[in-house]
């Protein structure tokens, strides 16, 4: 396995503010962003997100958490790298994204 520090460094990112960070935290985002360009890094970010639907799948919602994740997913299919600034957000797309879409040819793969 490589080592994070010996991977080259990304040119550009996708960076996916989470909702709840979006409404009550902007400036997590905003030195986000100000990170990333310090260190050379341009940053994409698409106006349509919204949620990871975490809140959902949570709640036992399973299919509207696919809806949001499937749109999530149309939505950074182009990113190499999605910076994501919220653990539980992250957990929800690399855990439980892959959990949604086991039963998908294209999804789950």
């Amino acid at each position: 396995m490589t080592r994070l520090a010996e991977r080259p460094r990304p040119s550009r990112v996708a960076l996916f503010v989470t909702c709840l960070g979006d409404v009550f935290y902007p400036e997590a985002g905003e030195a986000t962003v100000r990170l990333l360009h310090c260190l050379g890094i341009a940053v994409d970010f698409p106006l349509a997100q919204t949620c990871c639907g975490q809140p959902a799948f949570n709640a036992g919602f399973r299919q509207p958490a696919r809806d949001v994740a499937r749109r999530n997913l149309a939505l950074f299919a182009d990113a190499e790298y999605i910076i994501i600034p919220s653990g539980s957000c992250a957990a929800m797309w690399r855990v439980f994204y892959p959990e949604l879409f086991a039963d998908d040819p294209v999804l789950g793969a």
